[in-house]
C-alpha cells in the first residue's frame, strides 16, 4: 500500500564537519522533544544528513524504515486489507513530517546548509505488515539550492562546493578552540565579537534566492565581501555554542524597532540556570545594540513582556520580540521564558563586570494540572513550575521542592481479557487480548485453519449421453463444490433380422440401459425360388395353366398355357373325335354338317397327298 504527502516548509540550514568530542546537541532537540515513530524518523534522518554534509554521500533522496505496533497506533492488529488501511490512516495522524524536520532544522544549523527551505519537500511511504507489527518504508527528497546542486539536479549536492562549506566550517571550530580556556560567559561575548568581526548585515536580501545569506557559511568563509541576515548570525552563533557544550536555541517570530525588522531569528542562550536573549544581528556595529543593549538580556531588563514575547529599551527606541506559533511549539515554556540576573556580558571578551548585586528571586509559578495515568502513559500530580530557577513544587506556596519525577504518575499498565476465536476451515484461530480498561488489543497463539471436511453424494445421475453430478458438502461448515460425473454410454445389445426372398437383412443393436437403438449389418433379398407345375393341360381348344410356387417362402403365381389348337393333316379323325368331345363338353349345338364338311375336305386332302 502506497501513500504520498507533499510538504512545504520554510526552513534554514547549515553544514556539518568532523568537529572536537563534544555534545553538539547540549540544548533541548528533537532527541528531547520527539518519541516514538516520530523520533525514530528523526534519528535516521540526522544520521543521513550528516553524511551528506560530510561529503560521504550526494543524493539527498533518503530512505527509512519506522516500525511500530497497532497497539501504539491504538487500532486493531492488522490481519486484512481493511485493518491495514485503519493502521496506515493512523500512522499517518501519528506521523508528523512539519515537526520532525522542524526540530533537525533548528537542531543542525550546520548539516544542511546545502538545503532549499523554499522548495517542496516530496515524501513517499510503502506499508506492509501483519498482526500487530506494522512497517513503513519511508522514501524523502530534500530539496537542493542552486547555489550547491551538481550538474542542475535538485536532489544532488556538489561534492566540490561540500569541500568549500567544510572549510568554513574548521574556520568556526578554530575559533572555539580559541577562546576553549574562557568561562562560559567570556566565550559568549567572545563568539558575539567573532562573529561580528567577520560578516555585516545583507541589506539587499531581496534580490537573492534563498541560499547562503541564511547559512552559517557566508559566516566562516573569511570573506568580507559576503554577508548574512539574521539567520545567518543566529545559526553561527548557536554553532559555536554548540561546539563549546553551551545551552543555547534559535527561535522565530517578529521584531520590531531593529536592523531587519520584521520576521526574525534570534538566540535563547541558558547559562547557569537563566535564559538570556541573544539577537546577534541587533548586536553588530551600526546596529540599535551594537553597545551590548541586546545581548544576553534577561527579564529584568525587558521595559515590557507578555506570555510570548519581551519588549526592550535601547537608548530612545524600544525593540519588541515576539515569538511565532512554531517556536512556542517547538520549545517548552521553561526554555523561552527569560530569566532574571545582573550579569553584564556586554562587555568585550576577557572583561568582567566588577561589581555584582545579588538578587532576591521572586517564584513565577505555573501549575500543570494533575492528570490521571493511563494503561500506556504517565500521568501527573498537581505541581508548580518556576522557570526562573527552574524548580518543581507540590504546592501552590512553593514551599516544598520535588523533583520533575516526583510529578509522575505511573502508567497502570493494560488488564487484558482473553477471548480465544477457534479455527474455522478457512481461517486460523488465534487468541485477542483485549485491555479491559482502554480497549488496546492485541492477538497471538494463531493456529492452522482447520480445512474442509467434505462428504459426497450424487445429486444427479449419469445417462448413456448426458454427464452426472457429485456434490461435495464440508461437515462442518456447509462449504460445496460439485464435480462431473462421465456419462456411462450405450449398453448395446444385437438382434439378427435374417434376410427374406423379398426383404433385406440386417442386424439391430439397442441400448439396455435407455433403448435407443441403430441398425447395420444389412445384406441384400435373398430373391425367390420358384418351381412350376402344370395344374392344367392346355387341349387343343383350350389353355393350360402352369403354378410357380417359391420354395423358399411358399410365394407362387400362375402362368397360363397355349392351347394345343387342330391340324387334320395329321390326325382327321382325332380332331373329329376331340372336336365333338369339346362340343359336347361345352354344350354348343354346331351343324354337324360343317364337322363332316371340314372333315371331310380335310379327309380329302390326306388322302390327295398320301397318293401324291
Amino acid at each position: 500500500m502506497k501513500s504520498r504527502k507533499i510538504l512545504s516548509l520554510i526552513v534554514a540550514i547549515v553544514m556539518a564537519v568532523q568537529l572536537m568530542p563534544v555534545s553538539l546537541f547540549a540544548s533541548y532537540t528533537g532527541e528531547d522533544a520527539l518519541s516514538g515513530i516520530n523520533l525514530e524518523l528523526y534519528t535516521q534522518l540526522k544520521a543521513a544528513i550528516e553524511n551528506i554534509a560530510d561529503g560521504k554521500v550526494s543524493s539527498t533522496v533518503i530512505t527509512a524504515e519506522v516500525s511500530c505496533t497497532t497497539t501504539s497506533l491504538g487500532v486493531a492488529p492488522i490481519t486484512s486489507d481493511g485493518t491495514m488501511a485503519a493502521a496506515a490512516d493512523a500512522f499517518a495522524e501519528a506521523l508528523d513530517y512539519n515537526l520532525v524536520l522542524s526540530y533537525l532544522i533548528y537542531d543542525c544549523p550546520y548539516e544542511l546548509f546545502w538545503f532549499d527551505k523554499a522548495s517542496v519537500i516530496y515524501t513517499e511511504q510503502e506499508f506492509s505488515g501483519k498482526n500487530t507489527t506494522l512497517t513503513v518504508g519511508i522514501t524523502i527528497s530534500l530539496p537542493v539550492t542552486a547555489d550547491y546542486q551538481a550538474n542542475g539536479s535538485s536532489t544532488t549536492v556538489d561534492s566540490a562546493k561540500v569541500s568549500l562549506a567544510r572549510t568554513a566550517a574548521e574556520y568556526a571550530q578554530s575559533i572555539v578552540k580559541k577562546y576553549a580556556s574562557y568561562s562560559d560567559e567570556e566565550k559568549l561575548a567572545a563568539f558575539r565579537d567573532a562573529i561580528c568581526s567577520l560578516v555585516s548585515y545583507e541589506k539587499n536580501y531581496l534580490s537573492y534566492d534563498y541560499g547562503d545569506i541564511w547559512q552559517i557559511v557566508y559566516v566562516f568563509d573569511q570573506d568580507s565581501s559576503t554577508n548574512v541576515v539574521c539567520e545567518g548570525y543566529s545559526k553561527a552563533f548557536k554553532y559555536l555554542c554548540d561546539l563549546a557544550g553551551i545551552d543555547c536555541i534559535t527561535v522565530t517570530g517578529t521584531m520590531t524597532g531593529g536592523t531587519g525588522a520584521g520576521e526574525h531569528m534570534w538566540n535563547v542562550v541558558r547559562l547557569d540556570g537563566v535564559n538570556y536573549l541573544v539577537d546577534l544581528t541587533n548586536s553588530d556595529s551600526g546596529s540599535v545594540g551594537q553597545n551590548g543593549g541586546l545581548f544576553m538580556v534577561c527579564a529584568s531588563d525587558a521595559s515590557s513582556s507578555s506570555s510570548s514575547g519581551y519588549s526592550f529599551t535601547v537608548g530612545s527606541k524600544t525593540i519588541s520580540y515576539e515569538y511565532d506559533s512554531l517556536t512556542l511549539s517547538l520549545y517548552p515554556s521553561r526554555y523561552l521564558t527569560l530569566g532574571t540576573s545582573n550579569k553584564t556580558t556586554g562587555e568585550t571578551a576577557g572583561e568582567t563586570s566588577e561589581e555584582t548585586t545579588e538578587e532576591v528571586h521572586t517564584h513565577t509559578l505555573t501549575k500543570t494540572k494533575a492528570k490521571d495515568a493511563t494503561c500506556t502513559a504517565d500521568g501527573n500530580i498537581d505541581y508548580w513550575y518556576c522557570s526562573g530557577c527552574d524548580t518543581y513544587f507540590s504546592d501552590k506556596n512553593a514551599t516544598t521542592e520535588i523533583t520533575l519525577s516526583d510529578t509522575v504518575v505511573a502508567a497502570t499498565g493494560h488488564n487484558y481479557v482473553s477471548t480465544v476465536t477457534d479455527p474455522t476451515c478457512t481461517e486460523g484461530g488465534y487468541t485477542t487480548h483485549t485491555c479491559s480498561n482502554c480497549g488496546d488489543s492485541y492477538v497471538d497463539s494463531e493456529t492452522d485453519a482447520l480445512g474442509h471436511d467434505y462428504e459426497s453424494e450424487v445429486t444427479t445421475e449419469a445417462t448413456c449421453t448426458e454427464a452426472g453430478v457429485r456434490t461435495y458438502t464440508c461437515r462442518r461448515c456447509g462449504d460445496s463444490y460439485t464435480e462431473e460425473i462421465e456419462s456411462t454410454g450405450h449398453d448395446y445389445e444385437e438382434t439378427v433380422t435374417d434376410p427374406t426372398c423379398t426383404e433385406g437383412g440386417y442386424t439391430t443393436y439397442t441400448c439396455s440401459i435407455c433403448g435407443d437403438s441403430y441398425t447395420d449389418s444389412e445384406t441384400d433379398a435373398l430373391g425367390h425360388n420358384y418351381e412350376s407345375e402344370v395344374t392344367t393341360e392346355a387341349t387343343w381348344f383350350s389353355s393350360g395353366v402352369r403354378i410357380y410356387t417359391c420354395t423358399v417362402c411358399g410365394d407362387s403365381y400362375t402362368e397360363e398355357t397355349e392351347a394345343l389348337g387342330y391340324d387334320f393333316k395329321e390326325n382327321v379323325f382325332t380332331f373329329i373325335v376331340s372336336a365333338l368331345s369339346f362340343v359336347a363338353t361345352q354344350g354348343l349345338a354346331v351343324p354337324v354338317q360343317l364337322l363332316f364338311r371340314e372333315a371331310l375336305a380335310a379327309g380329302l386332302e390326306v388322302l390327295f397327298e398320301m397318293v401324291i
